[in-house]
């Protein structure tokens, strides 16, 4: 079994089937940017199932755009192509830039000047 880890962006959210007294399945698609030995950036993506109670928590994890780690082992299916079996997911939240955080203005603080004396005066001695 081979094991991996990716890091990327969600993007296709996790779809979860379940036929009659079958066990859920779900699939979902990552995007991983990388870069190569040349220096270039490289996107691939991903295809992921879940399966049982994976399925659900890849259904509540994953959704479009957001950053996630995943955990699990690669697999083929039957059209011979390379998936992901998700055994752990992790939600990565991004911080927001500071250009986009809400600025608010603050009114001066009002000081006590005589505690501020006080204060320095014990920290000087």
């Amino acid at each position: 079994m081979n094991r991996v880890m990716l890091s990327g962006r969600v993007s296709r959210e996790a779809e979860v089937y379940q036929k009659e007294g079958g066990a859920a399945h779900a699939h979902s698609e990552l995007e991983v940017e990388h870069r190569t030995a040349g220096g270039e950036w490289k996107k691939e993506r991903y295809q992921l199932q879940g399966w049982h109670e994976m399925a659900g928590r890849m259904k509540e994890a994953l959704k479009f755009g957001r950053q996630a780690e995943i955990s699990g082992y690669l697999t083929r299916n039957p059209r011979d192509e390379i998936e992901v079996v998700v055994e752990g997911v992790t939600v990565l939240e991004p911080r927001r830039p500071l250009f986009l955080r809400r600025q608010e203005a603050v009114p001066p603080a009002q000081v006590n000047t005589e505690a501020l004396d006080e204060a320095l005066e014990t920290v000087a001695v």
